[in-house]
């Protein structure tokens, strides 16, 4: 999920008062429970029902990525091609139709059970594209009519909201995972369906933001600079994630984990994000501050590193992953946060900028599993006592990545430094 602006300026005639924030929030909690069990989840549902290792997962969450990054980016034109053609037609009615789709799509597993894995497929094919423009479109609603102040607090109630669910989605795996895995898509179906009823709240079109109701408030000039910054950690955060997660399943099987309290204790990290989210909606000393984006940063790179090098079964290897899993989330969090108060402070993009946005989170979930299939083809797939050389091979192929990002924005910020007049 995104935090910019979305492309849903797509009639001329917009509401005039802000979609009541509690509506916003309902859709927000019954759609992310989806999210995060077919997003972060269905690796271990495709593990207990089709008994997938990590190769497949691994090419399962690029598929996933790239369906993602269509819809993302199809939303804004698409929109404005049927304001075009149909001009009848409401964004929430667009958002009911996709509320439908991803439901259909999720009990596509169920209903199909004797077809095989054919039909995640298929549903995963659906979801993601259907998601990708679906969050957007919500943004737009919570960010319509919105500004400072108000739009802040909107968007931490917001992101509080969807990381809490996702928290739940894979908790709510826990008694189904093992014996009816299949039945937790169907539940994220139901819910999908309720959501799109919630939408009563909703108003044909969201809300206009004046841009001179509120002036532009003064900023340094080193939030353009941390912006930048952000810019580059946050699709890099989603390349890790989406490497990590197709990958957990293998990794508490290695550390003897149960399968049932599999998808809990992936969860780790996902709770250690919903607590960072709620510290930093409250404690604002970091804001112009370096220092949150070398620490998100760090943290998210060594519990990644840690997660993945987890000594195993016997030797504290759980204890070892749920440090790191929590220092993942920690950096997690402050790379997402810190993206999205720089980016309301600097400014907005255009009109396409939640899918934008939405497809950079795309790409992430897209380029972490051809990494993760890369590194294990490198170190040989087929020989399990070459896993070390597939870790060693993976940490090597995504420290060059994070070289290749962060090297040329260090430099950039020396030159910067030198420039005469430069706050930062």
């Amino acid at each position: 999920m995104s935090q910019a602006t979305s492309p849903t300026s797509r009639l001329p005639a917009r509401a005039s008062r802000p979609t009541p924030l509690a509506g916003v929030l309902v859709v927000t909690a019954l759609a992310s429970v989806g999210t995060g069990a077919v997003t972060n989840g269905v690796f271990f549902l495709a593990k207990s029902a089709y008994a997938y290792q990590d190769r497949l997962n691994l090419t399962l969450g690029a598929v996933l990525g790239a369906a993602y990054i269509a819809g993302a980016l199809a939303v804004g034109p698409a929109l404005r091609r049927l304001a075009r053609v149909t001009p009848w037609l409401s964004t929430r009615a667009v958002l009911a139709t996709l509320l439908v789709l991803i439901a259909l799509a999720a009990v596509l597993p169920a209903l199909g059970r004797g077809a095989g894995p054919i039909t995640l497929w298929i549903a995963v094919l659906v979801f993601a594209p259907a998601t990708g423009a679906f969050w957007p479109i919500v943004e737009g609603y919570l960010s319509g009519g919105r500004r400072s102040g108000s739009l802040i607090r909107a968007i931490g109630a917001f992101n509080i909201t969807w990381s809490i669910a996702v928290v739940g989605a894979m908790w709510l795996m826990v008694p189904l995972i093992e014996r009816h895995p299949l039945g937790m898509l169907a539940l994220v179906g139901l819910l999908h369906a309720v959501a799109a009823v919630c939408l009563l709240a909703f108003g044909r079109e969201p809300a206009r933001t004046d841009p001179d109701a509120w002036p532009d408030e003064p900023h340094p000039d080193s939030y353009r600079t941390l912006l930048a910054a952000f810019r580059v950690l946050l699709p890099l955060s989603y390349v890790l994630l989406s490497v990590l997660s197709p990958l957990l399943p293998g990794l508490l099987d290695r550390l003897g984990v149960e399968l049932t309290w599999q998808p809990a204790l992936a969860s780790c990290w996902m709770i250690a994000r919903v607590l960072t989210f709620l510290t930093l909606e409250r404690w604002h000393a970091w804001h112009g501050s370096r220092v949150m984006a070398v620490l998100a940063g760090s943290l998210m790179l060594l519990g990644f590193a840690g997660a993945v090098l987890a000594p195993g079964a016997g030797s504290g290897g759980v204890a070892v992953l749920v440090v790191s899993l929590t220092l993942f989330g920690i950096g997690m969090a402050g790379v997402y946060v810190g993206a999205l108060y720089y980016v309301m402070e600097v400014g907005h993009g255009g009109v396409e900028a939640g899918g934008a946005h939405e497809a950079v989170i795309g790409a992430g979930y897209t380029l972490g599993p051809v990494i993760g299939l890369l590194a294990g083809s490198l170190a040989g797939w087929a020989d399990p006592t070459r896993r070390d050389t597939t870790t060693l091979a993976l940490l090597g192929v995504l420290t060059l990545i994070a070289l290749a990002g962060v090297l040329p924005l260090a430099l950039s910020r020396v030159r910067r430094g030198r420039s005469p007049g430069n706050n930062g």
